[in-house]
């Protein structure tokens, strides 16, 4: 293959990472993981998929219960 055919495509590649980290679900998971990882388990599901994506800095969450919808009724926190 055409090395610039390749650079487009991993550029393309990047893009759509890009755009699935700024969803919600994506968020959600992030956050969900967080919350896992302060507790002795096996690794996530989705570790092997994470082993492929390039690390990108993180944003700091600072309300995870914004990010995780769970049931029963809401405490706002101060």
């Amino acid at each position: 293959m055409d090395i610039r055919l390749i650079e487009q495509l991993r550029h393309e590649e990047l893009s759509i990472l890009e755009e699935l980290r700024a969803t919600t679900p994506y968020q959600r998971l992030a956050a969900l993981r967080q919350v896992l990882a302060c507790y002795d388990g096996p690794p996530p599901v989705g570790a092997f998929l994470d082993a492929l994506l390039p690390e990108t800095p993180r944003q700091a969450t600072s309300n995870l219960a914004s990010v995780i919808a769970l049931p029963g009724p809401r405490a706002e926190v101060a």
